[in-house]
């Protein structure tokens, strides 16, 4: 019941890992693109990170215009 309700929560993720990017969809999460290795690791601050997936999603046309 607890994985369950974690992919409720938690249903798109980003990784740089292909293995784990599979593993993740088998359980129905969203994984829309894998992350570059410069921000999966240690050192990658959230602002890098979120302006990624930010830069991501507006060339794909996925961010809704308010």
């Amino acid at each position: 019941m607890r994985r369950k309700k974690l992919s409720l929560w938690y249903s798109k993720i980003t990784t740089d890992d292909e293995e784990i990017s599979e593993i993740e969809k088998i359980y129905n999460i969203e994984v829309p693109f894998l992350s570059p290795k410069h921000l999966s690791d240690d050192f990658a601050g959230i602002t890098m990170v979120v302006s990624h997936a930010l830069k991501w999603l507006k060339l794909e046309n996925r961010i809704l215009k308010s």
